[in-house]
């Protein structure tokens, strides 16, 4: 979310604008409640607030890099 140059939301929306259908995996050791809604209204996949595990990581890739998933 808090970033140098450009944050999260304004670094999605430029992803978006070089590759509409991009996956996006957004991460966070600070997200409060409006700026995860915020964030999904952007079109994250999924959202993982730090700290994660590793699990938790290759868990969230497996299911949005499955066939059919996306």
């Amino acid at each position: 979310i808090a970033m140098p140059v450009l944050d999260g939301p304004a670094m999605i929306r430029k992803l978006r604008e070089i590759k509409p259908g991009l996956i996006i995996i957004g991460s966070s050791g600070t997200l409060s409640t409006d700026q995860k809604r915020n964030m999904d209204a952007l079109g994250l996949q999924a959202t993982l607030q730090k700290p994660y595990t590793p699990e938790t990581l290759l868990r969230t890739l497996h299911t949005l890099l499955a066939p059919g998933a996306t």
